[in-house]
């Protein structure tokens, strides 16, 4: 389905999806990708591969959830977890 031809191409706002590609083709709308399908790629990566950054970003983002009170309130001390992250990534980039 072409962009034009979707409600979607009208959506000014933050659209949770899968990560499918097609959705980023949406230009108005701002991005979120579901945690679950992260968390379901992320266990994938680790079954088909021996990388040990998979492990510790799925960790991360578990410690978010519940930072987040499990999906009802905002991180408050983001910064904390940010430094994680940043040293989860520089560990993938070198694997």
């Amino acid at each position: 389905m072409m962009s034009e031809e979707s409600i979607l191409s009208e959506f000014s706002g933050v659209a949770v999806h899968d990560c499918w590609e097609s959705y980023f083709l949406f230009n108005e709308m701002k991005h979120a990708v579901c945690n679950a399908h992260l968390l379901r790629e992320l266990s994938a990566v680790m079954e088909t591969s021996e990388v040990k950054w998979a492990g510790k970003m799925k960790q991360l983002l578990k410690k978010l959830y519940v930072a987040s009170d499990y999906g009802k309130a905002v991180v408050t001390d983001f910064a904390k977890y940010e430094r994680s992250y940043e040293r989860i990534l520089k560990q993938a980039d070198k694997q």
